[in-house]
């Protein structure tokens, strides 16, 4: 079950008993219905909140405050990427991390106190002294409970994670090898495969990588620059050029193209950025 609450502008989900769609909610409105009837890529738009059906078992949200999430079901696994806006840099904090670009305070306990190291811990150090300090207590959660489920019902204080590094310790060097040429060294992957020993939850893992790796890289890749007159003067029947230059701090390449078609007696070379036009009229023209 996905559960948004835009109250909040944030969005909260639980996972879901059945493993082969999507229960979804906005605020207290059920809209499973809707997701069910849409066709891929159709929009909803609510209040504070757009959702956008990818296909049939996945869906796009975007808040108002610029948060996304893309949330699927890949090898009966709910499989959520969340987006976050630059000005919320330095203002997040949970099991997710602090958003600042700094890997090493990630692992930050509730308390504020000073960040596990991520590479000089035990996966149950981690587990205990990072993740079980976010636990929350039943006035703080905001989930919804349906089907006779309770808060009580997932607060298992007993439950203890499987932890990689002793699955693997247990395996032999032949089912090792098979994880190694599957996953590539991709460690979410060895995690899935080695836990389940589905193939297609290892795919899943690596196709959720590599669409974050992607997704990463697209943010930190600057906005090209882009240089022109913002007045141009012209006169009828006599041909006036504009020069339109790009700068890319990132050492892009940077391709223009026109989205309008040219006015009469108009020309525009891609390569050099050069736009040259005669006027025949004094009707106005928009080229972007």
């Amino acid at each position: 079950m996905i559960y948004c609450n835009v109250g909040k502008n944030v969005c909260y989900y639980t996972l879901f008993y059945c493993v082969v769609g999507l229960i979804l909610y906005i605020e207290e409105k059920d809209v499973t219905s809707w997701f069910n009837a849409a066709s891929d890529n159709d929009d909803a738009a609510h209040d504070k909140v757009s959702v956008s059906r990818k296909s049939a078992t996945s869906v796009d949200v975007t808040f108002s405050s610029g948060f996304t999430l893309a949330i699927g079901v890949k090898a009966q696994q709910l499989d959520i990427t969340v987006g976050a806006p630059s000005e919320f840099k330095n203002l997040t904090q949970g099991l997710m991390g602090i958003f600042n670009g700094d890997s090493s305070d990630d692992l930050t306990p509730a308390s504020g106190r000073v960040a596990l190291n991520s590479n000089g811990s035990s996966e149950r150090d981690i587990f205990s002294q990072f993740g079980e300090t976010w636990r929350i207590e039943r006035a703080d959660s905001i989930f919804k409970y349906i089907d006779d489920t309770t808060f009580e019902t997932f607060d298992r204080k007993d439950f203890e994670p499987l932890f990689l590094q002793e699955v693997l310790n247990k395996m032999t060097d032949e089912e090792k090898k098979k994880v190694d040429e599957k996953c590539k060294g991709n460690n979410e992957c060895i995690f899935d495969y080695a836990i389940t020993g589905k193939e297609d939850a290892a795919d899943a893992s690596l196709d959720t990588s590599a669409k974050n790796t992607k997704e990463a890289e697209t943010l930190a890749n600057s906005s090209p620059l882009i240089a022109v007159s913002s007045v141009l003067n012209a006169t009828i029947d006599k041909e006036v050029t504009l020069h339109v230059t790009t700068s890319d701090k990132d050492g892009d390449d940077v391709t223009l193209s026109l989205q309008s078609e040219l006015p009469v007696g108009a020309t525009f070379d891609a390569k050099s950025g050069t736009f040259k036009w005669t006027p025949r009229s004094l009707e106005p023209v928009n080229i972007s």
